[in-house]
């Protein structure tokens, strides 16, 4: 039963809200929750029991990155290698922030004090969101050169490695384009912190042209696909020199692997392969290589016939793959070779090469019947079409033919490049691995290879536009680049042990369903009549945002 009472202190009355249960036949007062005086309860109903103001905050995601901060020491480690005077933001805070925002809400950093101000890091850090400006960040980014990115990255391995399994590393490099414009020169200002050499001309791997590039290489794990090293390059240098450069920025640390792992295999594409190379790796890091080789320097082993792949594995795409296995020597080492054959990718492979073959017949029949005409009459015009059109169709190398003069006139004469033909029968749907690794089993060795999906889905990551998005870029010069390289491997870092902690406690959540759940569970600030602090709660959650909630231990950051 509720009740309404009073007690007298003082000679004044108090007024309480009361509740009784039986307890072993006898009625208790369980429940007493005091209400004011009688002129207090008549100013407050005089004013209305509803909110003066209400305010809805982000506080999900922010409140997660907060806790990840404190177990990684991230904003710490910053710090210790970029101090500054006791003045707002430190360095590590400046880009915590910005981390947030790109998991949050990707923008400028002329944006970024309009977004800081609807989340609940403006009560974490007690700073006028006009002071998150583009000035300020690159004020702050100037503490940060290509030597203390590396330390910061050393200082936080331990943890890392601590974390996950580190048997397998994967590599791959990537690039990214981006709009700098010519006019900005190599240090217009001639100081070093001005320099623009990272972005150059270059093949990028999206296919646009006439933009320069930065190239980042990076290093994850095969678990979770935890970003542990990352480099950006110039945009202009190719993926096998740069190689040597990445292993001798990891030769310093090579104890740290080792305390943790003493046989590491590191998984790389066929780009980086030289004997060089694979020789650093070897001498330097004292890593096992694993990786595929250029089919058209193996020639002879293509030819091997298909009765002989006996060895079967289901690719994650349900794709049967047939292999055979040998021991072969490889860039000087005695190696295991897997040659693998994927049906339906020779079926395609297929396909493709007898329509660009039957497009380049069909045109070159067309060219012999308009050859001496007016427009056909120039020899090297012709040579010019000819040549554009069997690189455009892909089909340079498929046909052998010749355009001469007899008798004053154009000639041309074509036919199948058998040689090339029969390498390409040959080779379709097969993929030549290696390893020096002997202790994997040759079906071991077709999955390691085949996980290179893991830092390929973390390359997408990065070029997503709605969550971290490395471009658009609104920097330029060399410093500035290598910061928001490294902002932004640092954000695919926190993402990533997000989703390891979550999968770890049993919630099968995918990145995106990890980030809408953590954006939509949102914090409601009341201010009520006639009292002057804010009343702070969690709004409304679904199931799976409490699981979240409680996992993450998000009511951490409430205080």
């Amino acid at each position: 039963m509720t009740y309404l009472f009073y007690k007298i202190v003082k000679g004044k009355k108090y007024y309480y809200l009361g509740e009784n249960k039986s307890i072993n036949g006898r009625s208790r007062r369980v429940v007493e929750n005091y209400l004011g005086s009688a002129k207090s309860l008549k100013e407050h109903y005089a004013h209305g029991s509803m909110p003066k103001e209400i305010e809805s905050i982000s506080y999900g995601l922010p409140a997660a990155i907060l806790n990840l901060n404190d177990e990684l020491n991230f904003v710490n480690v910053i710090d210790k290698h970029c101090p500054k005077r006791e003045q707002g933001l430190s360095v590590g805070e400046h880009i915590l922030i910005d981390i947030i925002n790109r998991l949050d809400e990707p923008s400028s950093h002329n944006k970024l004090g309009d977004w800081f101000s609807k989340t609940v890091l403006r009560k974490k850090f007690i700073v006028k969101h006009a002071y998150l400006s583009s000035q300020g960040y690159w004020n702050h980014w100037h503490y940060l050169d290509e030597k203390k990115i590396e330390l910061i990255q050393e200082d936080l391995l331990p943890v890392l490695i601590n974390a996950t399994d580190i048997k397998q590393l994967f590599y791959d490099p990537t690039n990214f384009t981006t709009y700098i414009e010519d006019e900005h020169k190599a240090s217009p200002k001639g100081k070093k912190r001005h320099d623009v050499s990272l972005a150059e001309y270059g093949k990028s791997k999206n296919g646009l042209k006439g933009f320069r590039q930065i190239n980042l290489a990076l290093l994850v794990t095969k678990e979770y696909g935890i970003p542990l090293w990352h480099k950006p390059y110039e945009g202009n240098t190719n993926d096998v020199t740069f190689f040597k450069e990445f292993v001798n920025s990891l030769v310093g640390k090579i104890e740290i692997f080792n305390k943790e792992c003493k046989s590491i295999t590191l998984v790389i594409d066929k780009g980086n392969n030289s004997p060089a190379n694979m020789d650093k790796v070897d001498s330097n890091l004292h890593f096992f290589v694993l990786g595929s080789l250029a089919p058209s320097q193996h020639k002879d082993w293509l030819a091997i016939p298909l009765e002989k792949f006996n060895i079967e594995h289901m690719s994650a795409k349900n794709d049967v793959i047939k292999a055979h296995s040998f021991r072969a020597e490889v860039f000087g080492k005695k190696s295991s070779i897997v040659i693998t054959y994927n049906e339906k990718t020779a079926y395609n492979q297929k396909e493709r090469v007898d329509k660009a073959l039957a497009k380049a017949l069909s045109y070159l029949e067309e060219v012999k019947t308009k050859l001496n005409k007016p427009k056909w009459k120039n020899k090297d015009d012709v040579l010019i079409r000819i040549s554009s059109y069997l690189t455009k169709v892909h089909a340079t190398k498929l046909i052998e033919w010749n355009l001469y003069e007899k008798d004053e006139k154009l000639k041309l004469s074509f036919k199948n490049n058998t040689e090339e033909l029969t390498y390409r029968g040959n080779s379709y749907g097969k993929a030549i691995l290696f390893t020096d690794n002997d202790t994997l089993s040759s079906l071991e060795i077709i999955k390691a290879y085949h996980n290179k999906f893991i830092v390929e889905e973390k390359i997408r990551q990065l070029k997503n536009k709605h969550i971290i998005s490395f471009t658009p870029q609104y920097c330029w010069t060399d410093e500035s680049i290598r910061v928001h390289a490294f902002t932004c491997v640092m954000s695919l870092l926190f993402l990533s042990l997000l989703r390891k902690k979550i999968l770890d406690n049993g919630i099968k959540l995918s990145y995106d369903e990890i980030i809408e759940n953590l954006k939509n569970i949102r914090m409601g600030l009341l201010l009520m009549p006639q009292q002057k602090s804010v009343i702070s709660m969690i709004e409304t959650m679904t199931n799976t945002q409490k699981k979240l909630y409680s996992t993450l231990n998000l009511k951490k950051q409430e205080s």
